[in-house]
């Protein structure tokens, strides 16, 4: 069942900062003419919106990659950027809100949102790493004490799931555990068709990580953050929906217009959340990729698996899949902050 934290309880380093107001309606229409406003949801809250390409990354080509960091957003390139501006920092870590991860029509081998102190690495590539690759990371900051543990597994064939208080030599934190970042990789270093991806940081703590086909297996990491619950308003609330494709529909009117079976309710939409699982489906076996994420969009998410389409048909796609999510609620929250995040161990997955 969802967990709902009573909003009364205060500390003396975190405090309310304001109430939040729901995110506005995306903004495409003839007045939108660039891709990153037309096609991505806008930031609310605290919520830091991140876009990298590896098409122009400080005069460096990263093929099948993207790295984000403090320096090359104060550059100001087409590419690198963030809304608002200056809401990245090395200061703090930051939850995943949603990602969404493109590039052309390709097979998969490695897909990744990683971050480090002031800098993310994002990745959707193929065996050969020769192709671009592209990415908006909504994250969500967290108070630059959060006690991190990243969560390193290999061999796992299709699915594998972790006690994680078993790989670890100290004590776990307390608190509600979430999803800061991963990087998950193929084994053998050749693409493949991509029928699920799935991470989720459950009970006990739990791990679980499913990618790929069932005749594949992967290797990867987890970063995972727990979140204080002086912080926290709610966890465990949950979204999903389970889209059939389009099965000869008509093209919704205007073109790009999002499919209302791609939808799912989102609770508390005036507070930024934080996703502690996230799992999309394909419903009719392993396909290549143009997009796959989660994005939040005010009192809705919505999720991409698809592979590339016309722009008649952006966001309503011929193939059936299914997402679920489960995420938490963090309260605004102000602090004093001085020197970088730590991000923590590193947890051995057996």
């Amino acid at each position: 069942m969802p967990r709902t934290i009573p909003l009364a309880v205060l500390t003396a380093s975190c405090l309310f900062a304001q109430t939040l107001s729901p995110a506005p309606a995306r903004a495409d229409g003839p007045n939108c003419t660039d891709d990153i406003c037309a096609r991505w949801a806008e930031p609310t809250g605290t919520v830091c919106r991140i876009a990298g390409t590896s098409v122009i990354n400080g005069g460096n080509r990263l093929e099948g990659q993207f790295r984000i960091t403090r320096d090359l957003l104060d550059i100001g390139t087409t590419f690198d950027r963030e809304r608002p501006d200056g809401c990245f920092t090395a200061r703090r870590p930051y939850a995943l809100q949603g990602f969404v991860l493109f590039m052309g029509n390709h097979s998969v081998d490695r897909l990744r949102v990683e971050q480090s102190p002031g800098q993310y690495v994002g990745a959707i590539r193929d065996g050969d790493g020769r192709d671009l690759a592209s990415g908006v990371i909504w994250a969500t900051p967290l108070p630059r004490t959060t006690p991190i543990r990243i969560a390193e597994f290999d061999n796992c064939a299709f699915s594998c799931r972790f006690d994680l208080s078993s790989a670890s030599d100290t004590p776990l934190p307390q608190g509600t555990p979430v999803i800061l970042g991963f990087n998950l990789n193929r084994d053998g270093g050749d693409g493949g068709h991509l029928r699920e991806m799935m991470i989720d940081v459950g009970p006990g703590p739990t791990l679980e990580v499913r990618y790929g086909e069932p005749d594949w297996s992967f290797s990867g990491r987890v970063q995972i953050g727990w979140i204080d619950e002086s912080i926290l308003a709610a966890a465990d609330q949950e979204a999903s929906f389970d889209y059939r494709g389009h099965d000869g529909e008509e093209r919704p009117t205007p073109p790009g217009r999002i499919h209302p079976d791609l939808l799912a309710q989102a609770a508390f939409p005036q507070f930024d959340h934080a996703l502690q699982a996230f799992h999309m489906r394909f419903g009719n076996g392993g396909h290549f990729l143009g997009y796959i994420g989660i994005e939040r969009d005010g009192d809705v998410y919505e999720a991409w698996a698809q592979d590339e389409q016309p722009d008649a048909d952006f966001r309503f796609p011929d193939d059936p899949f299914a997402m679920s999510a489960r995420y938490a609620v963090i309260r605004p929250f102000v602090e004093a902050i001085d020197g970088a995040a730590d991000f923590g161990r590193v947890m051995v997955m057996e």
